[in-house]
């Protein structure tokens, strides 16, 4: 079973706060719920933008905050799908995902991590690290 962009629960459960304040629904997200330098997590949760993807997603379209983000809603990705076609394991989760491997596999994500270019491994596997097929566990 496919599953759309409906099936998506993140923009109600979830929000992401990248190391310049920039808010978005999810990790995958192309675009940005607001930035907390320029009004509170309540407001953001709350606000225009917020509502107007909540909507979007209600009525099963893709919403320009979420364009191209290469999710399983936004992509129709098989729902059972846990890894890319080339054999490579991926996470949608955190808790499919192995921080202290990653970091240990990856000892440019570490360093990154370290000078706080990125909040954590899973921040950076969101970004980038999923696009470069980088794994997320062993």
């Amino acid at each position: 079973m496919t599953e759309t962009v409906k099936d998506c629960h993140y923009p109600w459960t979830w929000m992401m706060v990248t190391a310049d304040g920039a808010v978005k629904p999810c990790c995958f997200a192309s675009g940005f719920l607001g930035n907390l330098h320029e009004a509170s997590a309540e407001e953001i949760w709350n606000g225009a933008v917020a509502v107007e993807l909540r909507r979007f997603i209600k009525e099963d379209r893709i919403h320009p905050v979420c364009a191209k983000a290469p999710c399983k809603y936004v992509q129709g990705m098989q729902a059972a799908m846990e890894e890319l076609p080339t054999g490579i394991p991926v996470a949608d989760t955190p808790e499919q995902f192995d921080e202290a491997w990653y970091l240990n596999a990856y000892p440019d994500v570490a360093k990154a991590v370290q000078s706080a270019a990125f909040a954590s491994g899973w921040q950076h596997y969101c970004l980038h690290g999923r696009s470069e097929t980088r794994r997320p566990r062993p």
